[in-house]
């Protein structure tokens, strides 16, 4: 789900941070601003922040990004100090402002430095907006959007009405799979509960599965996520590997080559294993066309 907001980049977002900032102060407190503004901040900051009207070139956008600072931690200055009544600084664009120059500037030799991008909080820590701070960049395979992630339940009946049972809004970076529990937990509370509970594979886990089933008897219906770290991807292939080498073994067959598998070509088992295993290990099979199989010729295989 989009932000209702601007998109800025870091420049337009620190000058309109302050201009947001010296606004809200403007309305609440005309007196004090005016005592202690500097002159050049009302041409500086009296209009939207565009990037349109910003410096070009690296360096001059560069410096130009340490004078809002500058102008920021003044104001900040002002704002902290103990003669400045107390309620000013908790106003929440002041807060904002604060936030966001920890965000983009680190101090230096006593001045306020502008930060590389490398050197940025994470993007789910961090908001590129004043206008709302709960809004996040969210990325989800291809696509990348700034604002938050809507989860949305339903019911889904062949032959009845598909109702929309929970809603759960989160901040864009929180992942699908911390919210699966949460969901159920808010469900029962509404008892609407399902049986069955089909999710895509973002929101299943291990752990998911069988407590659902232990506590609330829901059968969690869903592919599960593939461990895709390369410890996983080796623990996996070591996995198939044995399951193979024991097959070739009971059956003293080749495992087949990939052409063979894309053939359609079965795995041989032997007759108690047939019914039940094949089906189970075909697939497996297919995945790792790269294993090849000696087989033994007594005995039972060491697994």
């Amino acid at each position: 789900m989009l932000a209702a907001i601007r998109t800025l980049n870091r420049l337009e977002c620190v000058g309109e941070t302050l201009r947001a900032a010296l606004n809200e102060l403007a309305s609440i407190a005309p007196e004090w601003l005016r005592e202690h503004a500097a002159p050049e901040w009302f041409d500086r900051y009296s209009t939207r922040i565009e990037d349109s009207r910003l410096p070009k070139g690296k360096e001059a956008r560069k410096e130009y990004a340490e004078v809002i600072g500058a102008d920021g931690s003044r104001l900040l200055i002002s704002l902290y100090d103990l003669s400045t009544p107390l309620h000013l600084r908790e106003l929440p664009a002041v807060q904002i402002l604060r936030r966001i120059w920890i965000f983009h500037y680190y101090a230096e030799e006593g001045r306020l430095r502008w930060r590389k991008a490398e050197d940025l909080p994470p993007a789910g820590m961090r908001f590129d907006s004043p206008y709302d701070p709960e809004a996040r960049f969210g990325n989800k395979r291809s696509v990348t959007w700034t604002g938050y992630k809507v989860h949305l339940t339903e019911t889904c009946e062949d032959e009845e009405i598909h109702l929309i049972t929970h809603v759960e809004t989160t901040a864009a970076g929180i992942t699908d799979s911390e919210l699966s529990a949460p969901i159920h937990d808010a469900l029962a509370k509404k008892d609407l509960l399902p049986r069955e509970h089909f999710l895509d594979s973002g929101y299943v886990d291990a752990d998911l599965v069988v407590k659902s089933q232990r506590d609330l008897g829901i059968e969690v219906i869903g592919p599960m996520r593939p461990d895709s770290s390369w410890q996983g991807v080796a623990r996996t292939r070591a996995t198939i590997t044995r399951i193979l080498r024991l097959i070739g073994k009971l059956t003293r067959w080749f495992v087949p080559k990939e052409s063979a598998i894309r053939a359609g070509l079965r795995i041989p088992m032997p007759g108690a294993l047939q019914s039940s295993a094949s089906n189970f290990l075909e697939p497996i099979a297919a995945s790792a066309p790269f294993v090849r199989c000696v087989p033994r010729r007594r005995g039972l295989p060491d697994v």
